[in-house]
């Protein structure tokens, strides 16, 4: 059986739009389910990042007092955790020989490991920061860490709590997902970045 690079290739036209309008429902039913945890999520960063709202009361254009109750302590837990995770001695992940004999193997791979993770990784010190600090402002972060099919390279990116939607009472005891029914993630991809890899077999119908 020749190798299939999408999945979405051995469907006809007409079961990829009944398919796509079934994901969109499901996607939109789930997210309708969790809309109470989302608005608690954004109040919290109004919150945090101190945003400020026309006021009316008790006169129109009073003045809007934020004071940085939750921004620092959030700062300072979200920094000290991202040093810890992403250390500037450089050394980010270690690799363990299980024997002496293979000891220079197991350096020279943990060598390649933290510069592949530092120097061509370009996303993961924003990706882990932005996890983190939700993680602590919020309780739930997610962070993708996969093989990117169209630029030909891994990637570590961070997923916004909007854009990742489960079942609000889906529990999950897996880092990978897999014990949940169902889950969506939205990609939000340029118009330019489609364009430039129409050709790549890892998208279809990019006209």
């Amino acid at each position: 059986m020749a190798e299939v690079k999408n999945f979405a290739t051995v469907f006809s036209k007409e079961d990829q739009r009944k398919l796509g309008k079934q994901i969109i429902e499901r996607f939109e039913m789930n997210a309708r389910s969790r809309s109470r945890r989302i608005a608690k999520v954004r109040e919290i960063y109004s919150h945090i990042t101190l945003e400020t709202k026309t006021k009316s009361m008790p006169w129109n254009g009073c003045a809007n007092i934020r004071t940085p109750l939750l921004a620092a302590p959030w700062l300072q837990s979200s920094s000290r955790l991202l040093d810890m995770l992403l250390q500037q001695s450089g050394r980010i992940a270690s690799v363990f020989s299980p024997s002496d004999f293979h000891a220079a193997d197991a350096a020279l791979a943990e060598r390649y490991f933290n510069y592949y993770l530092q120097f061509e990784m370009h996303e993961l010190e924003f990706s882990t920061d932005a996890t983190v600090g939700q993680s602590v402002a919020v309780g739930s972060s997610f962070m993708r860490t996969y093989y990117d099919d169209v630029d030909e390279r891994t990637r570590s990116d961070w997923i916004p709590l909007e854009d990742f939607v489960a079942p609000a009472k889906a529990r999950s005891q897996d880092p990978s997902m897999r014990d949940l029914d169902e889950y969506s993630m939205v990609r939000r991809i340029s118009l330019h970045r489609i364009a430039r890899h129409k050709d790549s077999a890892a998208w279809i119908n990019n006209d």
